[in-house]
């Protein structure tokens, strides 16, 4: 069955060093997506209104980030934020489920980036990124899909924002005489609210319920070592090595 979509992206940015050690940077995105879709069903030749349906939803996305540029030999500062105002639109319709829902927010998201330069050959480097996940619209509505009896589907009002940290620590050292370089970083994830789908059953009904919970976050560690190393003119040899340990719930 025909689906259609519209995607329009547009942005302006400038950048402009305020001193000989500090520049700013700033850029404006506008994004609107439009997806409209829809799927007929038959059974017999004759229309099955229990499972066809009809999903629009539009997006709007005016996006701000403001970034910097900060020398201070021999440690560079790259901070960054951006602002995002999100405005979501779903209509959907299946058999008697016919919702209409707007979504209204602002994001914000820092970063930063930081560069140490020990020596001409050794340096280190840090990373951290604030992000936020917002969960599908439609399964924020407080619907209850009985379509299937005996696998029902549920929205879930409560669906909270997830949010996760990311921040990574690089160290690379050249070894000039040999032509090899070596880089050993470590990278730490968490998050908090996970979204997933929770499935239950009732042994009395065997009717099997369905619909999206936040759980706790998870976290992880990641060590990655690298050696790259010149043997000539043609040959290189790389070697790659990682551990990561991750928990999720």
């Amino acid at each position: 069955d025909p689906s259609t979509s519209l995607n329009i992206y547009t942005d302006a940015h400038r950048s402009h060093w305020i001193t000989k050690k500090w520049m700013v940077q700033a850029q404006y995105s506008f994004t609107y997506n439009q997806n409209h879709s829809r799927q007929d069903f038959m059974t017999n030749g004759v229309e099955d209104n229990d499972n066809t349906y009809r999903n629009h939803r539009f997006n709007i996305n005016h996006s701000l980030r403001i970034g910097q540029t900060i020398n201070l030999t021999p440690l560079q500062l790259m901070p960054n934020v951006e602002a995002s105002w999100i405005r979501t639109h779903l209509d959907y319709t299946r058999s008697s489920l016919d919702t209409t829902a707007v979504r209204r927010r602002l994001l914000i998201t820092p970063s930063l980036r930081a560069t140490l330069k020990l020596t001409k050959t050794i340096g280190f480097e840090v990373n951290y990124r604030f992000d936020t996940s917002l969960p599908d619209l439609f399964q924020t509505i407080g619907y209850r899909d009985l379509t299937n009896p005996l696998y029902i589907s549920e929205g879930n009002p409560n669906l909270k924002d997830s949010h996760s940290h990311d921040i990574s620590l690089r160290y690379n050292m050249v070894l000039a005489k040999s032509q090899t370089n070596i880089s050993a970083t470590i990278i730490h994830h968490t998050s908090d609210r996970n979204q997933v789908n929770a499935l239950s059953y009732d042994p009395t009904t065997a009717v099997y319920t369905s619909r999206q919970e936040n759980v706790k976050g998870s976290r992880s560690w990641e060590f990655r070592l690298n050696i790259d190393q010149a043997l000539g003119d043609f040959v290189r040899l790389q070697n790659d090595f990682r551990l990561r340990d991750d928990r999720h719930y």
